[in-house]
């Protein structure tokens, strides 16, 4: 990139600059990669990933308000183990370290799901927990507000 002024360290992880693309909206297929849109990406983050594979909601999932959208996916996702053999070398493609969100209902789910990325450490950059997710029974809110969790 050649500016070293948006240089960063996070984590850990060194970035030309401190723009991460959130969890989710970038496309798997290397071949729905306009050409230099990695150009001052500083990572990516995946979309949330589960111990086993999930098929996400049924029905309607993206909805307009006067306001922007709402998505209501429900973390679709292959699973960790898909995941790891056959998205993370696609993510490692753009260059940029790559954040793997990880969503889980349990503290040994999310310990497995831990040791299996573990074995792949040379290819990430970083785990992000999804506390986020409102709709995941025992997760998403439930872990982001509870002080104890």
């Amino acid at each position: 990139m050649g500016n070293n002024r948006l240089r960063t360290v996070t984590g850990g992880m060194n970035l030309e600059t401190p723009v991460i693309i959130a969890s989710g909206v970038w496309p798997m297929d290397p071949a729905l990669w306009p050409e230099g849109s990695m150009e001052g990406v500083g990572a990516i983050c995946s979309k949330g990933i589960t111990l086993l594979p999930k098929k996400g909601n049924i029905g309607g999932r993206l909805f307009e308000t006067p306001s922007g959208m709402l998505n209501s996916i429900g973390l679709q996702n292959p699973g960790v183990e898909a995941f790891i053999s056959e998205d993370l070398d696609r993510l490692s493609l753009t260059g940029v370290p790559v954040i793997v969100n990880v969503a889980f209902d349990s503290v040994e789910e999310l310990a497995d799901i831990a040791r299996k990325l573990g074995k792949q450490a040379q290819k990430i950059g970083a785990i992000e927990l999804n506390v986020s997710c409102p709709n995941v029974s025992m997760g998403g809110m439930a872990w982001g507000t509870n002080p104890s969790a």
